[in-house]
């Protein structure tokens, strides 16, 4: 039995100087932690969401490309006699031209209509991505905030388990029989120590994953305003449904998926007629002091079809828009899927949330709690019993914050599956 109290008086002795330097190791200046400030802060600094925006702007810019013409190519030349040096002023003639080509008529327009619709599937890849950070955000929130309240209620009961371990040590201290309930006892109080550093690793940790989203320092400490309202629309499952389909970005992004498939057929099928050139040029003979002879050329060259590659290439086409038909519906179902699951589980929470809620649960616990200690002073309870009840008072205050936070968790996956974030 001395052998656990060693054991327990030591981690006792942990628990006291790691709070002390835990407290010491927090910043002096600290964030108030609001879940509108924190989505607003990732939506606007998260590395993914600049990365996204930064693309869009890519396609942005390339748009003007598709309609203007291509760049002009000029040339100058000139005829030297044989074994004559290669300089300007020998040779015979002498000539310049500049040159432009163009596509065929709506070829351009064609192009520019593809852009434009890839640049609204950018735009829908920006709003997706806000939504999954958004989403991580939300969890990253509510993951720090369970630990909070949880840190929080163990810094209230550490004087209680010093209390209780000081009770167990008089037992034995009183002539007591080494028993395995004793040891059993023993052990419950060195565990719930044990959760107690658990619980201060995963604050820490909690914190560095709310820095990575808003793309803050990691060193950065957060304080939370505990009034936080729990806002959700009361909607039924079928209006869910019609939501996603309505306004999901997975889905608009394979329906522009098939719009552009489909406009590059008619990019494709433009490239079968004829491209056009024209020239402005210049020529003179070295005799001469300058350029004499000026013309303009206008040319038009036909495309040379080999028959069984177009009918591969128009083949490929085909079967690229029929891919992303199938896409659409592939994100339809698993969309659906998911979106069930997690309606079902969000009710699921929301039923044992509300039992929670409903009964005053943990006024409940907290009168229990106070029964068994009372119960105990009066010789009522025995030592072992009261320590069971401690560590189950623990463990229902655990399971109703984490109830809470689950709820709160899976209402913002629904609200990511129905593109409402």
């Amino acid at each position: 039995m001395r052998f656990y109290n060693k054991i327990f008086i030591f981690t006792l002795e942990l628990m006291g100087i790691s709070s002390m330097v835990f407290a010491r190791s927090i910043p002096q200046h600290t964030i108030i932690l609001k879940l509108q400030w924190a989505e607003q802060q990732a939506m606007q600094y998260n590395p993914s969401v600049q990365a996204a925006r930064q693309q869009f702007r890519i396609i942005e810019d390339q748009i003007p490309q598709a309609i203007s013409p291509q760049d002009p190519t000029l040339m100058v030349d000139q005829q030297n006699e044989l074994n004559s040096p290669l300089n300007w002023n020998s040779g015979s003639n002498q000539m310049w031209m500049v040159s432009e080509h163009f596509h065929f008529p709506g070829e351009s327009f064609a192009q520019q209509h593809v852009l434009d619709i890839r640049e609204k599937q950018m735009r829908e890849i920006l709003q997706l991505t806000r939504d999954q950070v958004i989403l991580r955000t939300r969890i990253a929130f509510w993951n720090f905030y369970l630990i909070q309240r949880l840190w929080r209620i163990w810094i209230k009961v550490r004087p209680i388990l010093n209390s209780l371990n000081l009770q167990l040590q008089s037992t034995v201290l009183k002539g007591q029989a080494v028993n395995f309930k004793n040891i059993q006892a023993q052990l419950e109080l060195v565990q719930m120590a044990n959760r107690y550093f658990h619980i201060q690793e995963k604050f820490k940790s909690t914190q560095i994953q709310l820095s990575a989203q808003l793309n803050l320092p990691y060193s950065t400490s957060y304080r939370l305003n505990y009034k936080i309202p729990m806002k959700r629309l009361d909607r039924s499952f079928s209006q869910e449904i019609q939501a996603a389909l309505k306004q999901s970005p997975l889905l608009q992004i394979a329906k522009d998926q098939i719009r552009e498939e489909n406009s590059k057929k008619t990019v494709e099928w433009l490239k079968h007629f004829p491209n056009f050139s024209v020239r402005v040029y210049g020529v003179r003979n070295i005799s001469n002091t300058g350029f004499q002879n000026f013309g303009v050329r206008v040319g038009m060259s036909l495309p040379i079809f080999f028959l069984l590659h177009q009918d591969w290439q128009s083949r490929a086409i085909e079967a690229q828009w029929r891919m992303a038909q199938a896409q659409l519906q592939k994100t339809k179902n698993t969309l659906m899927t998911q979106l069930a699951m997690d309606w079902e589980r969000f009710q699921s929470a929301n039923r044992l949330f509300k039992f929670y809620e409903s009964g005053h649960f943990r006024t409940q616990v907290h009168e229990a709690w106070q029964a068994s200690w009372i119960a105990y002073q009066n010789d009522q309870l025995p030592l072992k019993k009261l320590i069971q009840n401690f560590r189950t008072y623990l463990k229902m205050l655990t399971l109703y914050y984490q109830a809470k936070v689950r709820l709160e968790k899976l209402w913002a996956q629904v609200e990511y599956d129905t593109g409402n974030s």
